[in-house]
Formats: structure tokens, C-alpha cells, sequence
């Protein structure tokens, strides 16, 4: 098939998530050219447990689209941490529960609004990072190559070019059910904890429930088995589980081999990924697409591709500490001996455990 050549950008943006919008919004609102392309058809659901913290709401404070959003979301003020038949209960500050299908169709929507041209349902293959030249592929078959100036990559877990994997890396499985799974509890988000891994329900404003699961692999039995048996102390019943329909994720907890290829930059979970807990993860997204963005104005206002370079250390210096911190909390949940030790001292390690939410939050 021919491939047509069409004009081109001060910048790419592949991926549509929140990185990707609220990178390509803020190039816009400098004066910059955008596309932004997603490879889904808009709006889309997305495995994600759908918490945004505290420094996540501030972030969209920031951008400006806190107020847009608020009509979407429901707060969110406590979490009940279910492990080794315990529950315990722990408050969140500022957090709140929005589904991604909202939350990822407003952060478009106001790139859009900014002046970025947006193509969905469009699958994008990177020909070369140095031009940087683009092929497009449309769902009607129509293919042509878009070219720019730079590339921000924010396609999530399958961006990010070669990726280092973590040693046994959970894999991820959601689902959007059509009723409130925590309607007879006080909790707006609960998190059960057990050898197989962990689930987490979170509370719509519209009554609507996001189920999202991390699994180690090779559990015994099947997916949706597996989510039963980590969702029964919360009182979900099996028939729940098994009427949804369970989207899956590549394997957590990976890593771009480089965070900057030619004039390609890796943002958002496309950059690094670990298992967020409490929101933080969207929060991280956003950050990384502020920081890329004011890097990328700076680099195309000065016409210096180099300074593109200072990206890893950019990235290293807002996020390492806070990943290693989160890294620590994944595999320390995967220690039952270490679970069965908390659940002997609860007044003691309820108190240890709001203080790690709270500094993650």
C-alpha cells in the first residue's frame, strides 16, 4: 500500500494516557505543533485500580483541570487493607476515584482544546528516532508517515523501546463491574493482600465498581479463580468475578533500557513502571509529563536537540527515591511470613502502615 507523507510537527506524542495527553496539552498551550495518537478508539477503559492521591488532584490542580473534573470523581477517605483474615482500616488525605475512561478522555479533550491535533484508533510504528519519521496506521487500512522534530513516547507498558523486566514481575488484570461492590462498607477503596498477589475495589461516583488485580505468575488456577479467592474478604461473591470481562497488562515493574532514544523521550510508565498502592502511579505520570514538557519547550524554543540528554537525570532525580520506596512495599507484600508477623502486632503496624500511606500519598 502507498504511504502518503503529511507535514510536519514540532512533536509527537504516542500514547494517550495521562502522560501523553498532559504532555502534548502543555506543548500546545506553549505555541508548539502536537499530534497526539492513540492506538485505542476513545473513549476507552483501562486496567487501573482508578485512585488518584492527593499529589495526583494537585497535579491537575496545576494543569488547570481540577475543576473539570471534580463533577467526575468521588472522594475518596478511607482504605481498608484486608490480609491473613485482618482488616485494617486507613485513612486517605485528598485522594479521590475517577475511572479511566473519564479521566483519560478529559485530559484528550483539553489537548485538543490547546490547539493538539488528535488521531485515536491509530496505531503508530517509530521508523526512525532521529528525523524523527513516524508510519501511521489507520483502522480503515489507510497508512502514511508523519515526521517531527521530537517524539515523546508515552504508550505505557509497551513503550519505551527495550525494556529491562523485573525478577518474577506481577502481571495486571482489571475489570469495570456494574454495581457497587463496597456498598455496605464504609470503605471507598479496599486492598486485599495474599500470597496470589492483590486486588483492590474502588468506588465510582456513579455506582459503579474498578476491580484491579496484580498476580504472580504460575499461580495455581485460573484468573478469574484467583480474584475470587482475594476479593472473599471483602464479602465479593465468586459470581461477580466471573460475570465480567478481565482486560490484562504486559508484566509489571519494567524498565526502559534507555529513558531517550535519538530525539524520542520516554514519559510516564513508558520511562519506569513498579506497583503503585494508593494512586500515586497517575500522579507520577503527570509529573513526568510536565517535567518532559518544560524540557522538550526549552529544547525546541533554543532549537538545541542536546539538551534532550538531561532527561534521565531529570527523571532519576524526581522519581527514584519515591519507585524504590514503592519497590520495597510490592515485595515486601509478597512475604507471607512478614504478613502473618503484622497481623500478630495490628495496634502497632496499623500505626507503621498510615504512615507509609501517607508519605506515598
Amino acid at each position: 500500500m502507498k504511504t502518503v507523507s503529511h507535514p510536519c510537527y514540532d512533536a509527537i506524542v504516542l500514547g494517550a494516557g495521562p502522560a501523553g495527553s498532559a504532555a502534548a496539552r502543555q506543548l500546545a498551550l506553549a505555541g508548539y505543533s502536537v499530534l497526539l495518537i492513540d492506538r485505542a478508539a476513545f473513549p476507552r477503559d483501562k486496567v487501573c485500580g482508578c485512585t488518584l492521591n492527593a499529589h495526583a488532584v494537585q497535579m491537575l490542580h496545576q494543569l488547570g483541570l481540577s475543576d473539570s473534573l471534580a463533577q467526575r470523581a468521588r472522594p475518596a477517605s478511607n482504605l481498608a487493607l484486608c490480609f491473613r483474615h485482618r482488616r485494617v482500616s486507613l485513612a486517605l488525605h485528598g485522594s479521590v476515584t475517577i475511572s479511566r475512561r473519564e479521566l483519560d478522555s478529559a485530559l484528550a479533550n483539553a489537548a485538543v482544546a490547546a490547539g493538539a491535533d488528535f488521531r485515536c484508533g491509530c496505531r503508530a510504528r517509530i521508523i526512525s528516532h532521529a528525523s524523527p519519521d513516524v508510519e501511521l496506521a489507520e483502522s480503515r487500512g489507510k497508512r502514511y508517515r508523519v515526521r517531527a522534530r521530537l517524539i515523546i513516547d508515552a504508550r505505557g507498558l509497551v513503550g519505551g523501546g527495550r525494556r529491562r523486566i523485573a525478577p518474577m514481575p506481577r502481571f495486571g488484570a482489571g475489570a469495570l463491574v456494574d454495581a457497587d461492590l463496597l456498598a455496605h462498607r464504609q470503605e471507598d477503596v479496599l486492598l486485599s493482600v495474599a500470597e496470589a498477589g492483590y486486588a483492590g475495589i474502588a468506588r465510582l461516583r456513579d455506582g459503579r465498581s474498578v476491580v484491579a488485580a496484580a498476580l504472580l505468575p504460575g499461580a495455581a488456577g485460573s484468573v478469574a479463580g484467583n480474584i475470587a479467592a482475594l476479593l472473599a474478604p471483602a464479602g465479593v461473591h465468586r459470581e461477580f468475578v466471573d460475570a465480567v470481562s478481565w482486560q490484562g497488562t504486559p508484566a509489571f515493574a519494567s524498565y526502559a533500557e534507555s529513558l531517550i532514544n535519538g530525539n524520542t523521550l520516554a514519559v510516564g510508565d513508558a520511562a519506569a513502571y513498579v506497583e503503585p498502592f494508593t494512586g500515586e502511579g497517575i500522579a507520577w505520570a503527570l509529573e513526568s509529563a510536565l517535567a518532559a514538557a518544560e524540557l522538550v519547550c526549552d529544547s525546541l524554543r533554543k532549537n538545541q536537540p542536546s539538551l534532550l540528554q538531561q532527561w534521565p537525570t531529570v527523571h532519576s532525580h524526581l522519581f527514584r527515591k519515591r519507585m524504590r520506596r514503592c519497590r520495597w512495599v510490592a515485595q515486601s507484600l509478597r512475604k507471607t511470613w512478614l504478613l502473618s508477623a503484622l497481623a500478630q502486632t495490628l495496634p502497632v503496624s496499623r500505626l507503621l502502615m498510615q504512615k507509609l500511606v501517607d508519605e506515598i500519598s
